[in-house]
């Protein structure tokens, strides 16, 4: 698969339909095309085969000396950024849990009552 896409990269779209063309009742070949993969793959080959002047200077950039401590400045950061996210994200699923079982301890218990009946008067007195 990596090869083919790599064939398709180099040689251009064409390629593939000649292919297909000359592979037509090879399944696998069809199928292959179809893949989400195989197609990321021929959009990133010719970036990698002929990168563009702006990619070759970022490398440079991070070839020099220091680079790697600037580097790792960065992760550090996306690091702390990261885990600032999950606790806000956490306390935030904590506190949408926090009113329901609120609510179930604040609710009164109901406890069995007996009424009775006075036949003089018609209200009900609990005992």
């Amino acid at each position: 698969m990596k090869l083919t896409a790599l064939f398709t990269a180099r040689r251009g779209r064409s390629f593939l339909a000649s292919l297909s063309a000359r592979e037509g009742r090879n399944y696998s070949l069809s199928s292959l095309v179809r893949l989400g993969y195989f197609n990321r793959l021929v959009e990133q080959y010719p970036k990698v085969l002929h990168p563009n002047k702006a990619m070759l200077e970022q490398l440079k950039n991070h070839m020099q000396e220091g680079a790697w401590w600037m580097t790792l400045g960065v992760a550090r950061n996306h690091a702390k950024w990261e885990r600032n996210k999950r606790e806000k994200d956490k306390r935030r699923q904590d506190d949408q849990c926090i009113p329901a079982t609120m609510t179930s301890y604040a609710q009164p218990r109901l406890t069995h009552s007996v009424y009775t009946v006075n036949v003089d008067s018609a209200s009900p007195v609990r005992t």
